[in-house]
């Protein structure tokens, strides 16, 4: 998800290489609410408006949110496969991992 215009989004799919839907259009309003820290550009080269720091939600089969990563930069993201490495663990059966950080 982005709040990047269509537009925005339809310059850098190619680059992206993805097959699945991405989202776009995310108002500041709707970041907040998930949580995300919003920057403002530095310059307008960067983007004309305010837009989210990196945020990385993984929902679980059951519609859980099971892991989330939020940042307030975009140059500490997590290392991919350490990433896929931790859901293949956690989608074992047999680990029986719970969803963390019920208090909060």
């Amino acid at each position: 998800m982005s709040g990047d215009s269509k537009a925005q989004l339809e310059s850098h799919i190619e680059q992206l290489d993805v097959s699945f839907p991405l989202a776009y259009g995310l108002t500041v309003e709707q970041m907040h609410t998930i949580g995300l820290y919003i920057s403002d550009p530095r310059s307008a080269q960067e983007t004309g408006h305010a837009f989210a720091e990196p945020g990385l939600f993984v929902v679980n089969s059951e519609g859980k949110i099971q892991v989330v990563d939020i940042l307030n930069n975009p140059f500490v993201r997590p290392e991919l496969q350490a990433l896929v490495n931790g859901l293949g663990w956690i989608r074992e059966p047999a680990n029986n991992y719970p969803v963390r950080g019920m208090h909060r």
